[in-house]
């Protein structure tokens, strides 16, 4: 009987060919990549390796179609594969578009989920930032509802609601609380990283990649926020602004 690890290893495989190979829409494809982090990689090498698979394709296409009608599969005319043919070879660049935007972004790494906050002695957030630190969201959303909802808000407050939020799984909160949190205070457009961040790891790019955009619109075009940005794009399934993103960096550096 196999072990865990063989285990793992099989259901990596498999899953890396299912996304590979099963046609689903992109944004299901990056949430499916998130779920099953271990297949993504088996995902893209055999997605790069496809490439070769098409052009044989085409080929195959082509010489049966020139062929004598002997060589033609039954039920099979040479219109068909003509039409086979052109098919497969269109699709040769875009795959080699595609496999050339995933080496770029090779080396980008991985949104990563928001640490917890520390309770800092003296913080009168501290209660607050202690229980989420524990895994209690709702017990710090409830000790920070007074400051929350004081007026103006206090914008630490407000980084920890929206921080509760996210890990309770209240999306709509989280992006208010950090909207709110820059409104108040434009200095502290981290919070619109952090949360876009969170936002793209819980498979809400579209919400995510909007927060992360702001986040850069309010640094001024902060490299930390632009890379980011560009981090969440990748996520998002959409390489090809990512690449621009950190093409972007890269030349401001």
């Amino acid at each position: 009987m196999p072990d865990r690890r063989q285990r793992d290893h099989l259901g990596a495989l498999i899953g890396g060919a299912a996304l590979a190979l099963v046609p689903v829409p992109r944004p299901l494809r990056y949430r499916l990549r998130l779920r099953f982090p271990a297949a993504a990689p088996r995902a893209d090498a055999l997605a790069d390796r496809a490439i070769l698979v098409i052009l044989v394709a085409a080929v195959a296409c082509a010489v049966l179609a020139a062929g004598p009608h002997r060589w033609l599969p039954a039920g099979v005319d040479r219109f068909w594969l003509v039409g086979a043919g052109l098919g497969f070879a269109l699709g040769i660049p875009f795959a080699l578009d595609r496999r050339a935007l995933r080496r770029r972004l090779r080396d980008l790494p991985p949104l990563e989920i928001p640490a917890p906050p520390l309770a800092v002695a003296g913080d009168p957030h501290a209660p607050a930032a202690a229980a989420l630190a524990a895994g209690d969201p709702a017990e710090a959303a409830l000790l920070l509802a007074p400051a929350v909802a004081a007026d103006p808000p206090d914008v630490d407050a407000l980084r920890l609601a929206a921080l509760a939020a996210v890990a309770i799984g209240d999306w709509r909160v989280a992006r208010a609380c950090a909207l709110r949190a820059v409104k108040v205070d434009p200095g502290r457009w981290q919070v619109l990283v952090e949360i876009g961040t969170a936002l793209c790891r819980g498979g809400r790019f579209s919400d995510g990649v909007r927060m992360l955009e702001q986040a850069v619109q309010s640094s001024r075009g902060s490299p930390s926020a632009q890379f980011a940005l560009a981090q969440g794009l990748a996520t998002a399934g959409r390489l090809r602004e990512a690449v621009a993103i950190l093409d972007r960096v890269e030349r401001r550096r």
